[in-house]
């Protein structure tokens, strides 16, 4: 399930909650002062070692070491 991000209209708090993508507009209540929320825009991470050889970003294994494609997917740096 993906997670999504809340922010309370009221106080600022921000909340992370797990939920399906049909149910991410139905917004819990502020855990701090219990007013109504509205989904946040938020980041998406980076997943991987934070280790890139020749400056190419490691993404979900890094593909340029095989990851996902064996190599195929990384583009040349020359």
């Amino acid at each position: 399930m993906p997670l999504y991000e809340y922010a309370c209209r009221a106080c600022g708090t921000r909340t992370e909650r797990m939920r399906r993508t049909a149910d991410r507009l139905d917004a819990p209540n502020c855990p701090e002062c219990g007013a109504r929320t509205a989904l946040a825009m938020s980041a998406p991470g980076k997943v991987g070692s934070g280790v890139s050889g020749g400056g190419a970003e490691s993404f979900a294994g890094g593909c340029g070491t095989g990851g996902c494609c064996g190599g195929a997917c990384t583009p040349s740096l020359n």
